[in-house]
């Protein structure tokens, strides 16, 4: 070719800028496929956080549960040692009202025996 004999460093100018524009698509492509890449990365780690945040929600609703059944329990033990105590309070009641009465009894069984 008599373009390439008669400016041979225009010919190399153009295979070198060649070689760069492919490079600079290479490049580009490269680019896409990192840009793609951490696009997918940054997917994941939102789903992995969004997961985590759902674990950790869970996590607290299981321990306010378990606090609430506490407390409930623990109502029902109070509740049910103050039924105990005023079960006991009122048997020592009768307890002492039967002996006062048999007592009262036994004092007229005696002065009738006077």
């Amino acid at each position: 070719d008599l373009g390439e004999e008669a400016f041979p460093e225009l010919t190399e100018e153009a295979r070198r800028l060649g070689e760069l524009a492919a490079v600079s698509r290479q490049g580009e492509a490269f680019a896409q496929l990192a840009q793609a890449a951490a696009e997918e990365a940054t997917r994941e780690a939102a789903e992995r956080a969004a997961e985590a945040e759902a674990r950790r929600e869970a996590s607290r609703e299981a321990r306010e549960r378990a606090e609430a059944a506490r407390r409930v329990a623990v109502e029902a033990a109070l509740g049910e040692e103050r039924r105990r105590q005023d079960l006991q309070a009122k048997a020592k009641a009768a307890e002492e009202e039967k002996r006062r009465q048999q007592q009262r009894q036994q004092e007229v069984v005696w002065r009738q025996a006077e």
